[in-house]
């Protein structure tokens, strides 16, 4: 922010400059956290140690399949069972 403060205070040359207010800086600044999550992920854990009993994947689905995959379907769960509210989705 200090180079567009100097941009700023000097004058643009017709060029557009964007002036960030101070709550901004911290947004625009703040670093995200790593994340061992990322588009393409498979998971290393076959899915039949993570479905309920009661309630299987989609036919068809990948033994070892996306981390997208396994939250739809978590998200299915708690869904169908009407208790998302309980944890807090």
């Amino acid at each position: 922010m200090t180079a567009l403060n100097k941009v700023l205070s000097e004058g643009s040359k017709g060029q557009r400059v964007m002036k960030v207010i101070p709550e901004m800086d911290e947004l625009l600044l703040k670093k995200i956290p790593p994340s061992g999550c990322y588009r393409d992920l498979q998971t290393n854990i076959p899915i039949k140690k993570v479905v309920f009993p009661d309630f299987p994947f989609p036919e068809g689905t990948s033994a070892f399949t996306t981390h997208k995959s396994v939250l739809a379907y978590f998200e299915r769960y708690t869904d169908t069972l009407s208790f998302a509210s309980l944890v807090g989705v």
